[in-house]
Formats: structure tokens, sequence, C-alpha cells
């Protein structure tokens, strides 16, 4: 079973994490200004993306310049992996290729602990990406792990490109904020919360009044 055959039922079953939306977790997160590179970049290419409508397209044009920004934000001192396989564990079905993954590690040849951030591109379905994206990220928990760089939480994302939905996995909850990002109204707040989430920056209080999938 590939990250992406996993369902919110198997999650549950298999690892004993529920999916839980909470509104909210990000509000108190401060947003970073985009350079007038991604400005430019985004302008032409968010029009263009759409109108092809491909997940290559929104993934190549709309998401990979974000993620360029944030690691020359960061002084190169994080690295992105794009389209890798991540092949953490064959006997609980933990592996396949990854859409996106951010280390907090400066080295960009190889991918070394701590993983961050999974980030998913998929068209319309968010709810079949969270569950690839969840089981994205207990994979990233049992990674740094085994490295030797155990994390509380892990991050991760579901963006259509123009649509951004974050994750927070911490012990057996994968927390959804319920608030939707669009890249054309919300592209500072975007940055800011990918900046939080690659530092470690989120604080997450104890999840109250839950809907759970």
């Amino acid at each position: 079973m590939a990250y992406s055959k996993f369902t919110a039922r198997d999650l549950k079953k298999i690892f004993g994490v529920e999916e839980v939306f909470q509104t909210n977790v990000l509000s108190n997160i401060p947003p970073r200004q985009a350079s007038e590179w991604l400005k430019t970049s985004l302008s032409h290419g968010v029009e263009l993306a759409l109108a092809q409508d491909t997940e290559k397209s929104r993934s190549e044009l709309i998401i990979s310049p974000i993620f360029v920004e944030l690691r020359n934000q960061a002084e190169k001192k994080i690295s992105i992996f794009s389209g890798v396989e991540f092949n953490v564990d064959r006997n609980l079905k933990l592996t396949g290729e990854c859409d996106f993954l951010v280390s907090r590690s400066a080295y960009q040849s190889v991918l070394e602990a701590p993983v961050m951030v999974a980030v998913e591109a998929k068209r319309q379905d968010f709810e079949k990406g969270y569950a690839q994206c969840i089981a994205e990220m207990i994979a990233i928990r049992i990674f740094n792990e085994r490295e030797g760089q155990p994390s509380e939480k892990v991050y991760g994302c579901v963006t259509t490109g123009d649509i951004w939905r974050f994750l927070i996995l911490r012990a057996n909850e994968a927390i959804i904020e319920a608030t939707a990002f669009d890249v054309r109204e919300d592209l500072e707040r975007i940055l800011g919360i990918l900046w939080a989430m690659t530092f470690d920056e989120i604080a997450v209080a104890h999840s109250l009044n839950r809907e759970m999938l």
C-alpha cells in the first residue's frame, strides 16, 4: 500500500491516528513578506496553471516557486525535495513518492532529518489528500526518530496550488485547520505558516470541541 492508498479508516485502524478538524489553530502565526520575484512569478503562473488545470502545472507554476521563496528566505539553510521516493517502512506500507518534503537541513543532495513538512498536490480531492498526507507525516515521524531527531509535531499541507489546507500531527491526532487559504489573497499568510511549520514555531492547544471524521 503506497501513501496514496491510505484512507482515514486505515490510519485509525493501523496507527490509531484520527483526523480532527479544528478552527483557528494557525490564527496567531504572523505573515511573511513575499519577494517581488515571487509576486511576479505567481501573477503569471497562477493564471496559466489554473487554465491548464493539471497537477503538474499547478505544482510547477504555483507550488514550486513558493518553496523556492521559502528556501531563499531561510538563506538556504533548509532543503526542499520534490517527487522523491520516501520508503520508510514496507511492513507498515509507508512507501511511495511524496510531492514535496521540507527538511530543516541544508544538505540538498540527500534527505536528512529532521523532515518537518509533507505537501501533497491535489486537483480537487482534499479528503483523499488528507489521508495521503497524514500517512506521509506518520512516516516522517518514524524517519526522524530513527535518525535520532525525534519531533513532537510533524506538519503537512494539501494544496491545489491556489487553495492551501494545513495539518499538524501530534501524538494520535492529525489536526486539520478548518480554514482554507487562497494564494491569490493569502500568499503572505501561507508563507508565514510554512515558515512556522519548517522551524516548529507552532503551539497547539489541547483539542476541545473537536469534530472527528
